[in-house]
């Protein structure tokens, strides 16, 4: 088919690469821009780790109430916005916890002072959490996992995953069903210890401000320039390939 269509494979040193940028532990960047919509918007994205089966199943037990907390807590109760999520993230073998909140009232800085705020009670009720609330959790990733796809999209897209992301480990999700059951509230306490809490955490804030709202003075360091950035996180120094 190649010589039919009279191509050529693209040279290697022309092929996109997707790498994930390592932040330091306590850093605290934030790229912020005006934006010609109404509704400001906040994405606040915490790294964790590079994946293994222990460290991604302790994640995937605490995002099964995570999104449904945050949910209630940021949209019901303080009615923050109308569009929010919250969940683990993986993208190159980097484990990550992310949050989003769209408002049509509010500047990104207050929305990130909730969404610190929420972070912190959120950890601290799970690391006191009984052991039978424990166990349905544990149960519920499991159950997850065991799913069957629906459609030929959803298989497509685990066979892709498992062959390009999981470097085809086409038996992980026996490695991670053995590490959820494995899981006691220690190691989900050491994940806490070792990563989220607020001198080990590697945050970084993406603010959208609406034309209508004035923001709040940046903490952390300010990303001005992407490329900027990229100059100072050179890969493959700060990157994962």
């Amino acid at each position: 088919a190649m010589g039919i269509i009279n191509g050529a494979p693209l040279p290697a040193n022309q092929v996109f690469t997707d790498r994930m940028l390592q932040l330091e532990a306590n850093a605290y960047y934030t790229f912020t821009r005006k934006v010609e919509l109404q509704d400001s918007a906040l994405v606040m994205g915490y790294q964790v780790g590079t994946t293994t089966p222990a460290l991604r199943g302790a994640l995937q037990v605490m995002s099964t109430v995570l999104g449904s907390q945050f949910y209630t807590e940021l949209r019901t109760r303080q009615q923050l916005g109308y569009i929010l999520d919250a969940g683990m993230m993986e993208r190159k073998k980097t484990l990550s916890l992310l949050f989003l909140v769209q408002s049509g009232k509010y500047a990104p800085g207050l929305l990130q002072e909730r969404v610190e705020t929420f972070l912190s009670s959120f950890l601290s009720d799970l690391s006191a959490l009984p052991p039978n609330e424990l166990d349905e959790l544990k149960l519920s990733v499991i159950n997850g996992q065991l799913k069957k796809s629906e459609t030929i999209e959803e298989e497509a897209a685990q066979l892709f995953d498992m062959a390009f992301e999981k470097d085809a480990e086409f038996d992980h999700l026996s490695q991670e069903i053995a590490a959820v059951e494995k899981l006691e509230l220690p190691a989900i306490q050491a994940v806490v210890k070792q990563y989220l809490i607020p001198e080990q955490r590697r945050r970084l804030a993406i603010r959208m401000v609406g034309k209508t709202h004035e923001d709040t003075a940046v903490s952390g360091k300010l990303i001005e320039s992407i490329e900027d950035f990229k100059t100072s996180h050179p890969c493959p120094q700060f990157c994962v390939p």
